[in-house]
């Protein structure tokens, strides 16, 4: 909280309410952490989403510092699409060699909120045993949209997942079109390759429920298997061996991630002066349905000025100029939007109107000076 308060990264910054004395409430306004229901393995991506819940009163900001298991757990990117907080004075941070994560936003004018998302922490299963994403309530908050920017103390909340075990590794699995199994690719088409041994039967499965497995029954296999014209998602390969003269083999994975389409359109709009403090600030919101968006990137009239977030402040020298942000996914699918900074309105009726009524009452005042020293 004390980051909120020093510099003034809300209050001051964005123009929210003033931060007075209120005082600190115990409460049963909450953040709540959700992911998923099923079985988690070790690779695959964790979505965590972190929402306001059970708020009867509006709020202006939060402050929230999460922890999880380091050794377990590694954060990839927090992703602020979809969320109901407009302003961020810092893009949210964390450090996966502490296991914490930390973010600050709000929104003028208050928000109530039940079940609204904030944002989504995008994480990286390392290996199998139960996994806690924890709320740190003790450097937690939420400022109230009350005039007074009242504290409310949030009391612990967690998700856990029971993270299963990996599936072992028996075979040496290749894939030319997604050599990174890791990564999201705009390539719709799966190739798997391995080295068959004679003798040797194999099965195996190729879906988007990544906790399957492959059946017992024996699979007509060459050494190559192409899977073409997938719709996104994330898919499993998996594959067992049986030996001529064995029992199956444990079950080898495979993961493929996959989002070929961009990020759905978006618009930029300026935000009300008047609710951030008498800044000039632009704010966007982006949606993609798959992969995440992961950064936006500024071009003025062929400049690259790089990364942005929203909300951006607006330099006075794009006055009159076009604005183009550029967003990608995880996979490198763009979407752009411009806007046009206006210019400033010049009322130049108005400047030949008082020029003419200053020279003319020059020359009025002139020509009594004249008359007056004639007489």
């Amino acid at each position: 909280m004390d980051r909120l308060i020093r510099g003034g990264l809300i209050i001051l910054s964005l123009g929210l309410m003033t931060l007075g004395p209120g005082r600190a409430l115990a409460s049963a306004r909450q953040i709540e952490l959700v992911g998923p229901v099923g079985l988690i393995h070790p690779g695959d991506q964790l979505r965590v989403d972190l929402n306001l819940t059970n708020l009867s009163q509006a709020i202006n900001a939060v402050d929230l510092t999460i922890r999880y298991p380091a050794d377990r757990l590694q954060v990839s990117a927090i992703s602020r699409e979809q969320s109901a907080l407009t302003l961020w004075p810092e893009a949210p941070r964390w450090d996966n060699a502490a296991g914490t994560a930390h973010l600050v936003g709000g929104l003028p004018n208050g928000l109530y909120a039940k079940g609204a998302r904030m944002a989504t922490l995008l994480l990286t299963v390392l290996q199998p045993g139960p996994a806690t994403v924890t709320l740190d309530a003790v450097n937690s908050t939420v400022l109230l949209n009350d005039g007074l920017g009242t504290k409310v103390l949030l009391p612990p909340a967690s998700f856990t997942t029971d993270v299963a075990s990996e599936f072992v590794s028996g075979l040496s699995l290749t894939s030319s079109s997604h050599p990174d199994p890791t990564h999201w690719s705009t390539n719709s088409t799966v190739d798997i390759s391995w080295t068959p041994v004679a003798g040797t039967l194999y099965s195996y499965q190729f879906s988007t429920d990544i906790s399957a497995g492959p059946d017992t029954i024996p699979d007509d296999a060459q050494g190559a298997l192409t899977y073409a014209n997938l719709p996104d998602g994330r898919y499993s390969f998996t594959m067992a061996a049986r030996p001529a003269d064995g029992s199956w083999s444990p079950v080898t994975q495979r993961l493929f991630f996959i989002d070929a389409t961009p990020p759905e359109p978006f618009v930029i709009t300026q935000l009300d002066p008047s609710t951030v403090g008498g800044q000039s600030l632009i704010a966007w919101t982006v949606i993609d349905r798959m992969s995440g968006v992961v950064g936006a990137t500024l071009h003025v009239r062929g400049r690259n000025y790089g990364a942005v977030i929203s909300p951006l402040k607006l330099s006075p020298d794009w006055r009159g100029k076009n604005l183009t942000i550029t967003v990608a996914d995880q996979a490198g699918n763009t979407q752009t939007a411009t806007w046009t900074y206006p210019a400033v309105k010049s009322n130049t009726w108005s400047g030949w109107f008082t020029g003419g009524v200053l020279v003319g009452l020059a020359a009025v005042g002139t020509t009594m000076f004249i008359r007056r020293h004639r007489r």
